[in-house]
């Protein structure tokens, strides 16, 4: 069942939505791109520093120079542990920790869960 009750309610709402995408560019998404790449250009715009660290430590990652570990350097736990920058001056060394650990270490409150739990 469409959501239009005439193909000319369908026509307004799409010539609304093109009226709305020309005035406003900063905040029509363009065909095919998702909330996440507005949110990782963003991101990357306000933390210029943090965006090169994960993208650089992301690359060293993929390309075999730096390991992920198997367990997280803080607990023990084996899982597949997130990096943490101490330092975004110097985007290779990093932290490994599982997310429990991880959240910890940035203040936040941390539910008890085992690794391979569903999370809420």
């Amino acid at each position: 069942m469409s959501r239009y009750k005439t193909p000319e309610q369908k026509k307004a709402h799409c010539e609304a939505q093109r009226r709305y995408k020309e005035r406003h560019p900063d905040k029509a998404y363009a065909p095919k791109r998702g909330n996440w790449v507005l949110n990782r250009d963003n991101y990357a715009r306000r933390n210029p520093e943090k965006f090169k660290a994960h993208k650089t430590l992301e690359r060293a990652v993929r390309r075999g120079n730096i390991i992920r570990p198997n367990s997280c350097v803080k607990c023990l736990r084996p899982c597949k542990p997130q990096a943490h920058h101490t330092d975004y001056s110097k985007p290779l060394f990093v932290m490994w920790l599982c997310r429990p650990c991880h959240l910890q270490e940035h203040g936040c409150k941390v539910r008890n869960y085992r690794e391979g739990d569903p999370r809420p």
